[in-house]
């Protein structure tokens, strides 16, 4: 139930066409009264002249204090319009409508809102759903809708779960801190790359087999654990590792990414890495040496 008959429609140029006349239509169904806020799709849309155009229409609008705003469309959108709804008029009433597959099991619960600046960008899961995963892969991708479905199910009740435990943020060596395995690694590569050049997903897919293969070089879990994560993900069609991109990384620049993510603490590098599928844990103390040898060793120059 909204507070108000009013909201603000925030999609993408992509989804809009697909999405937004049934969503309009079903607002106006019960009474509320709606204005599109279309926005153009990518990552690269996560930027701040979008969002000060965003404020801006529904300023002029003359938006209240509640006044909905809606999220129509992938974790783009949701943070986009997430993070215009708590900054206009110190607080918007906030609607997701994830319409992709990652929005609805990652970016879409938690609570989590922000957009990328110039220097960077704002899985864990139990071993038996990692099980049912290498079972069910090849359907998932193939649009099997009914493994699409017990995925998202299983998804959001996990993360769910673990935000549910951590609401604040606050547990910096567990909780939902564990859910970034494999970003920092993946929100270095989409910072060299450039927002849009790739997917996060495919990022993160990456970052998950660094990630792991870290865990393995630090003596933390068996190299064979690295090595069924790195040939699930690429399984299932994602890239698994650098090589795949086709470009030669400097093991330096990504660093200096690194060292800029959201986890670093007085300087030190933040890692999530793992005692085994399932058993991740938040290491501080990662020396720089084993990221930059890692990194060599996965193809980047120095």
């Amino acid at each position: 139930m909204l507070p108000q008959k009013r909201a603000f429609v925030v999609t993408d140029e992509t989804v809009a066409p697909l999405h937004l006349p049934a969503l309009l239509a079903g607002l106006a169904e019960t009474g509320i009264e709606s204005t599109p806020l279309r926005v153009p799709a990518g990552e690269t849309a996560k930027r701040m002249a979008v969002l000060e155009d965003m404020i801006d229409r529904m300023l002029e609008s003359r938006v209240e204090r509640q006044t909905a705003v809606i999220a129509l469309g992938g974790g783009v959108v949701g943070d986009l319009a997430g993070f215009a709804a708590a900054v206009t008029l110190r607080g918007l009433p906030f609607v997701q409508v994830p319409t992709t597959l990652l929005a609805q099991v990652d970016s879409a619960v938690g609570g989590k809102t922000g957009i990328n600046a110039r220097q960077g960008k704002t899985l864990i899961g139990d071993a038996g759903f990692f099980r049912w995963c290498e079972a069910n892969g090849a359907q998932l991708v193939g649009g099997d809708r009914a493994a699409q479905a017990e995925a998202v199910v299983r998804a959001c009740a996990f993360k769910s779960g673990v935000v549910g435990a951590d609401k604040r943020d606050e547990q910096p060596s567990a909780g939902r801190a564990l859910l970034n395995l494999g970003h920092t690694f993946g929100h270095a590569l989409e910072t060299e790359l450039g927002f849009g050049a790739i997917l996060h997903g495919e990022a993160v897919a990456i970052g998950l087999g660094l990630a792991f293969g870290l865990s393995a070089r630090l003596g933390y879990c068996a190299e064979a654990e690295a090595a069924r994560v790195v040939r699930h993900v690429a399984a299932v069609g994602l890239p698994a590792e650098l090589a795949d991109l086709g470009r030669t990384f400097s093991a330096e620049r990504l660093l200096g990414h690194m060292r800029r993510d959201k986890k670093t603490r007085e300087g030190r590098l933040t890692f999530v890495l793992a005692r085994g599928i399932g058993a991740a844990f938040t290491a501080r103390d990662v020396p720089e040496i084993a990221v930059v040898d890692l990194l060599r060793g996965a193809g980047c120059a120095a």
